[in-house]
């Protein structure tokens, strides 16, 4: 009603209907309802109006129940003895609180004043002891908790509010003091106390660990400067925070790792044994949480308990399978993957066997999909719901779930079979209806059901023309509950997503006709083209008419190489595109040239490698941390290339990290295929392409064999 113009209350207009109305009303408390809202009008909008109170009165006048709620209004309560007493306990309650506020406040003025007036108090602090601190610190520490609100509850990291409230002197005097503190002071870990006490923490460990964290941040590499029983007590001091570890633990990780380690599995394990059910697993859930550097660390002390343990619970797997599958080796995730579908395979429990496939699809998504239809096929309808409810949510997760999602990377085949499976067991009609129907808790099934819909999403955005017929297939599966029409639907919006160039606009058929090209209007369009610029380069640089691959190989570095290639291109850009030489982008980096489109925004950053002068993990760097992590990283920028420049032969080739050489075109191929790889890992992410320019024939001829360079990419 409010959003037709109807006001949600009753307002000083609705008098006259209510005055008019009340009399006729047969129940006692309507009548007596109007007159009291018809007074509440008067009361709040209308009081001076005495002749609006006259009409109130005259109308209660007509009946003894209106009457009677008139004269309730107008009549005075006197109040009893008892709220009489009550009240006066109250308002003297309310002064001993204000008094106690004031007297509070102004100690806080006293203490920052005696402060300010002489710092150098705080350097003759009485010692620490196993049970307390010098007050006067504490104090310090209580302003700075009040002053600061964080992500980090207690790893306060900044002294700048004693600094504004007490001078820089104090600030400065603080900061040493809880340095010294938290090295002397032996903090209480969850490890120690009983299962029961592990949400409590004391104060001065949280004052303790603000120190740690304002040290970290204000004296540089800090963390290596510490001795071993300092990073130990920092570590410590760590694992008290209640959102997650400190920022600062990853240069403890990089400057102490043993030490790192030597705590963390001591509180992970604690965390393990815990028999308590329903147990908080938190040092696990940090880990998870933490920098990757730390998963690494923590994976094979974590390893060894994962084998020990086969019978560990649902909590204790959420968080530390993830970190297995995050931080361990890639040469022994074969077995991690072993361990955990044999585990899945031999599992009752429905929850825990789907959080094992998990790990497994994060490792190797077709065989796990094997494992899952293999085990289906021997249980009932029931048991087949029951775990497939489970899975879906694992691998693709939920609104409700809690479930850490597996890091699994589907192609096309496994997807489209956990499609049609889970549409299959977990049947449409089956679902449940919650529209409109109140408050309620979501079960698995409804978990279940949000993961099968984001299953097909995610197989219907798959970008690619296997995806569309994929879509098809579905099509002609008998049974499967989505319409034909909405299936048609998504299989014409993936083919207008995925087609290669834009609309053309009018008069761009004559531009064609008349100089074989359109203006590139998108990224994609624009890659293409300069694909194509390239490939017309490579063929004039060895068969043109004048052949200028022995100049391009005899250029002695490769900056030389770089200008050569830009004034080059540039001279081929017609109305295409222009050449930009090093723009700035992200993290002030800069690729060798970028094609800018002139028909748009379109651009496409290009960096030039003479191959034969890097090492094979030199320019697999260049593909994936250079082009990719820099340069290709802004909304817009997603397109690039990797130019690979032969000037001369390399007799041996590259060597690969298991001893073996690769030939050129090996390694053209086998990069093309990582470019690939990248582009099909997010539709919105880095979309770099690889070309090669290859001169290195003319090199021989004449003789020239260049030198390696020395520069790092």
């Amino acid at each position: 009603m409010q959003h037709l113009g109807w006001p949600p209350g009753l307002v000083l207009d609705d008098i006259d209907w209510l005055l008019a109305d009340a009399p006729g009303r047969d129940r006692v408390a309507e009548r007596q309802l109007a007159i009291n809202a018809a007074l509440n009008l008067w009361l709040n909008e209308g009081r001076q109006d005495e002749t609006l109170k006259a009409r109130i009165a005259a109308v209660a006048a007509t009946d003894s129940d209106m009457q009677a709620a008139y004269t309730e209004w107008m009549t005075p309560r006197v109040k009893s003895a008892e709220e009489i007493e009550s009240e006066e306990k109250l308002a003297e309650s309310e002064r001993n609180r204000e008094r106690a506020q004031a007297e509070r406040e102004q100690s806080w003025v006293d203490f920052v004043t005696e402060m300010r007036a002489d710092p150098v108090k705080l350097q003759k602090l009485l010692p620490t002891t196993p049970n307390a601190v010098d007050s006067r610190i504490y104090d310090l520490w209580q302003l700075l908790r009040q002053a600061v609100r964080s992500s980090s509850h207690y790893a306060i990291d900044t002294v700048a509010p004693i600094a504004e409230i007490a001078g820089q002197e104090v600030a400065a005097a603080f900061a040493d003091r809880l340095a010294e503190i938290w090295r002397s002071w032996k903090p209480k870990l969850h490890s120690e106390r009983p299962p029961n006490e592990r949400n409590q923490i004391g104060m001065i460990d949280c004052m303790c660990l603000a120190g740690v964290s304002i040290e970290a941040a204000s004296r540089p590499n800090w963390a290596s400067q510490l001795t071993e029983e300092q990073a130990i007590r920092a570590a410590e001091y760590a694992t008290l925070e209640i959102n997650g570890f400190p920022d600062w633990v990853e240069a403890l990780t990089v400057a102490w790792p043993k030490a790192v380690e030597q705590v963390l599995t001591r509180e992970a394990v604690s965390d393990l044994d815990n028999p308590t059910a329903g147990a908080h697993y938190q040092t696990l859930e940090y880990i998870y949480r933490g920098p990757e550097r730390l998963t690494r660390l923590m994976s094979p002390a974590l390893w060894r308990e994962l084998q020990a343990r086969p019978d560990l619970n649902q909590l204790g797997l959420r968080s530390l399978l993830p970190i297995l599958v995050r931080g361990m080796p890639e040469v022994d995730k074969g077995n991690l993957y072993t361990v955990v579908l044999d585990r899945f395979q031999n599992t009752d429990d429905p929850q825990i066997s789907a959080q094992y496939l998990g790990a497994a699809y994060a490792i190797n998504a077709h065989g796990a999909t094997d494992a899952l239809v293999a085990r289906l096929d021997r249980l009932g309808e029931a048991e087949k719901t029951a775990l497939v409810e489970r899975v879906l949510p694992q691998l693709f997760g939920s609104r409700w779930s809690r479930s850490e999602q597996s890091a699994a990377a589907f192609d096309l085949a496994t997807l489209e079979r956990l499609v049609l499976l889970a549409y299959r067991i977990v049947r449409i009609e089956g679902d449940r209806d919650r529209a409109n129907k109140g408050v309620y808790s979501p079960d698995e099934r409804d978990d279940a059901q949000d993961a099968r819909s984001a299953a097909f999403k995610t197989l219907v955005s798959m970008p690619g023309a296997a995806t569309f017929e994929a879509i098809l297939r579905l099509i002609d599966t008998p049974g499967f509950p989505i319409p034909a029409s909405r299936l048609r639907a998504l299989a014409y919006d993936r083919a207008a997503e995925d087609a290669e160039h834009t609309a053309w606009a009018a008069g761009e058929a004559r531009q064609v006709e008349e100089q074989f090209e359109r203006p590139p209007g998108t990224g994609r369009e624009l890659q293409l083209v300069a694909l194509q610029r390239l490939e017309d380069l490579q063929h004039d640089l060895l068969h043109g008419d004048f052949r200028q691959g022995t100049t391009l190989s005899a250029l002695p570095d490769e900056s030389a190489v770089q200008n050569w290639l830009a004034d080059r291109l540039r001279q081929m850009q017609g109305n295409a595109y222009s050449i930009e030489r090093e723009p700035r982008v992200a993290e002030e980096k800069e690729p060798d040239l970028r094609f800018r489109g002139k028909a748009s925004d379109a651009s496409v950053a290009t960096e030039i490698k003479i191959a034969e002068s890097w090492t094979l993990p030199q320019l697999e760097d260049a593909l994936a941390k250079q082009l990719c992590g820099q340069y290709l990283r802004a909304q817009g920028g997603r397109e690039g290339l990797l130019l690979l420049v032969h000037q001369a032969p390399r007799q041996k080739g590259w060597k690969s990290p298991d001893g073996a050489y690769r030939t050129s075109r090996r390694l053209c191929r086998d990069f093309r295929d990582l470019a690939s790889t990248i582009r099909r890992e997010s539709s919105t992410g880095p979309q770099p392409e690889i070309c090669v320019v290859d001169v290195s024939s003319c090199a021989k001829q004449s003789g020239r064999r260049r030198p390696a360079s020395k520069k790092s990419p």
